[in-house]
């Protein structure tokens, strides 16, 4: 079964993807690598917040 996600949400949920394209676009390997972080713990909390719903 799909997941249906909100459109904010899912806007919200692509922002550390783009923080992460746009340092790399940049030649900004350090800064691509600091984002990382970020997405995984905002993909944990989205997939956590879906499941207990």
């Amino acid at each position: 079964m799909p997941l249906s996600v909100p459109r904010p949400l899912a806007s919200r949920h692509l922002l550390p993807y783009r923080a992460i394209y746009d340092a790399l676009r940049a030649g900004d390997p350090f800064l691509a690598q600091s984002a990382a972080p970020l997405h995984v713990n905002t993909s944990d909390a989205w997939l956590r917040a879906i499941l207990h719903a």
